[in-house]
């Protein structure tokens, strides 16, 4: 009758193990997976402030004569342009 109980509690131990083992790997996928979808958010997160910061640098930079409108049509207006452009790189 000993044998017979020292068996079931095994038994039941062996089944809790196993559906143990089955939950940590469930977990381990689930873990994995938050670490990607985190290292995802990171990079397009860095990637939208290297853009913002890429915008506002490229702002700052170009010359007022360039971001301005101009009429176009106009032989006139593509020699400003090109006076405009040579005097800036100079």
């Amino acid at each position: 009758a000993m044998v017979v109980e020292v068996s079931e509690k095994v038994n039941f131990i062996r089944l809790n193990l196993s559906e143990l083992d089955g939950q940590l790997g469930q977990l381990q996928d689930l873990s994995a997976l938050a670490v990607d979808t985190l290292a995802l958010l990171s990079a397009s997160d860095s990637l939208h402030h290297k853009e913002a910061r890429l915008a506002r640098a490229s702002r700052h930079t170009l010359p007022r004569s360039w971001t301005l409108p101009h009429r176009s049509g106009s032989d006139s207006d593509g020699a400003n342009m090109q006076r405009r452009m040579v005097k800036a790189c100079k």
